[in-house]
């Protein structure tokens, strides 16, 4: 698959095929493979119809490898990405887009490609939204795992903001 994208990589079936060398690397439990192929996907491909369950993946993939910090950030990324927008959300990408360039920069240096840069679907379906909620709360928690607890204040209150009607919600 590898050998493909490398060859042909503007194909129209470049992404599947990145997308299938990860699913593969995964079965075969060769995670220290399917991450850099899951990050090439999610850099190179941005709106390819793979990169909500790749980003899914990513956060994964890292818990499994006890990356704690980069699972963090993509099941942020992933809530970010794919998840309701509230008030704040629009204030902070009105913020982001008077940036300076020197923080535009430092963002960039995160995880892969900052949830900004990514495309967002232009229809979020029940297979992708369904997983917000624990991806906003697992990013959450891993914050809190390594000790950014604002960080982890600040996602576990969003969480409860948007999810209120879920079981795990306190009244």
């Amino acid at each position: 698959f590898r050998a493909f994208v490398k060859e042909f990589p503007k194909s129209e079936h470049a992404d599947r095929a990145l997308f299938n060398a990860v699913v593969t690397y995964e079965a075969a439990k060769q995670l220290d493979e399917a991450i850099p192929v899951a990050e090439q996907l999610v850099r190179d491909y941005k709106t390819s119809e793979f990169v909500p369950k790749t980003v899914s993946m990513l956060g994964s993939f890292n818990e499994r490898v006890a990356e704690f910090r980069r699972a963090a950030e993509y099941y942020e990324r992933y809530a970010a990405l794919y998840g309701p927008a509230d008030d704040e959300d629009k204030a902070e990408a009105k913020a982001k887009a008077k940036a300076k360039p020197a923080k535009a920069a430092k963002a960039a240096k995160s995880v892969g490609t900052p949830a900004d840069e990514l495309a967002r679907p232009v229809k979020v379906d029940a297979k992708i939204a369904e997983l917000v909620p624990d991806h906003l709360y697992n990013a959450a928690f891993w914050y809190e795992g390594i000790g950014e607890y604002g960080k982890a204040t600040a996602l576990y209150t969003r969480y409860l903001k948007l999810f209120k009607s879920r079981k795990d919600v306190p009244d």
